[in-house]
């Protein structure tokens, strides 16, 4: 596996991330979570340390198997996550924004997000 530094740290992220997007969405039809906690450790195994994720994932459960799978060693991974979307269920997500908007500090007052699940 090859790594790259992440930006100005000491952190050393590798070039392969695995998407959790399909272990938790149900429309994907996710593994059972033996299957699941099975393929996290095969992919850590195989030198990815970058695990991307969202609350949106399957309500959470895609952040869940990753802190099953990773307990013993959680200082050995890295996570990307977003923030600001809720899985309605229906095969999408949607902009949840409404709290955000009333707590914007911006002096544009934008809520757009600058990247989407």
């Amino acid at each position: 596996m090859r790594y790259r530094k992440l930006g100005e740290t000491e952190l050393e992220v590798s070039e392969v991330g695995f998407g959790l997007w399909t272990l938790a969405a149900p429309w994907w039809k996710p593994p059972g979570e033996a299957d699941a906690l099975a393929l996290l450790q095969k992919a850590y195994d195989l030198g990815i340390n970058y695990f991307d994720a969202a609350p949106a994932y399957g309500q959470g459960r895609g952040e869940e198997l990753l802190g099953k799978a990773f307990s013993g060693n959680r200082e050995m991974v890295l996570l990307a996550t977003k923030v600001g979307y809720e899985d309605t269920g229906a095969r999408r997500c949607r902009p949840r924004w409404s709290a955000s908007r009333r707590t914007s500090s911006t002096s544009s007052g934008s809520t757009t997000p600058r990247s989407r699940p």
